[in-house]
């Protein structure tokens, strides 16, 4: 007995070959969509910013002791020309500054982000490690696409910071990642 295989149409059909060649069709899935279907997609954004604290403007720490915390995506916009510093706190205290809920990508899901984010965050006032230095153009969305390569494991946090002060209501901040489990 042969194998068969199915036509993927739902319906039990077997694979159709035309002319001597079999038809594939196929599609392609990020981490990102596939973490998106399972609701373990969120995103984090900074609703205000008090420039003269001299703290954080935004930062995600993951609080998962069985999953990592995979940024893929931040995107940046300023009223004024500056550099945006990424810095990375291994074993980060836990944060300090206004709530900032994760919203599930997923609406229909109901999981809750198993993070704490803050914005005008005061804990980590040695920054961590400076892991990217990126320039903004006022008035501009600046994109960093980490593609889930900037992996947090429990307690590490991930914060950016403007090195001139935007005093205008242009200045925003929004973090995507997914929860992984732990290998």
């Amino acid at each position: 007995m042969g194998i068969l295989i199915g036509d993927g149409k739902g319906g039990g059909g077997p694979w159709e070959i035309k002319k001597n060649r079999g038809q594939v069709d196929s599609s392609v899935e990020t981490a990102f969509e596939r973490h998106s279907h399972d609701g373990n997609s969120y995103s984090w954004t900074n609703v205000s910013y008090n420039m003269t604290a001299a703290d954080t403007i935004i930062s995600v720490r993951n609080t998962s002791s069985s999953k990592n915390l995979q940024i893929t995506k931040v995107i940046m916009s300023t009223g004024v020309t500056t550099f945006a510093e990424h810095h990375v706190t291994d074993a980060s205290a836990a944060l300090a500054g206004t709530a900032i809920t994760g919203v599930n990508l997923n609406f229909n899901s109901g999981n809750v982000a198993e993070a704490d984010a803050k914005g005008d965050e005061t804990t980590n006032s040695s920054q961590g490690t400076l892991i990217l230095t990126s320039a903004l153009v006022a008035t501009f969305d600046t994109e960093v696409d980490w593609e889930g390569a900037l992996i947090l494991g429990t307690n590490d946090a991930y914060g950016i910071d403007y090195t001139v002060d935007d005093t205008t209501s242009a200045m925003k901040i929004t973090i995507w990642g997914y929860f992984e489990d732990k290998e």
